[in-house]
């Protein structure tokens, strides 16, 4: 889980993908990735710490 710094996004990877100067990693998700991967056009989540 990363912000992009430049526009304020909160982005989550679920594939490679090339590293940006202005990723800030955040953390890491545990478990549930399969799930995100799978889902087709826009949805929501929440986040708890």
């Amino acid at each position: 889980m990363c912000l992009y710094a430049p526009w304020g996004n909160l982005s989550i990877f679920y594939k490679d993908f090339r590293n940006s100067n202005g990723l800030i990693s955040l953390g890491h998700i545990d478990s549930g990735m399969e799930v995100i991967s799978n889902m087709q056009g826009g949805f929501s989540v929440t986040l708890e710490k």
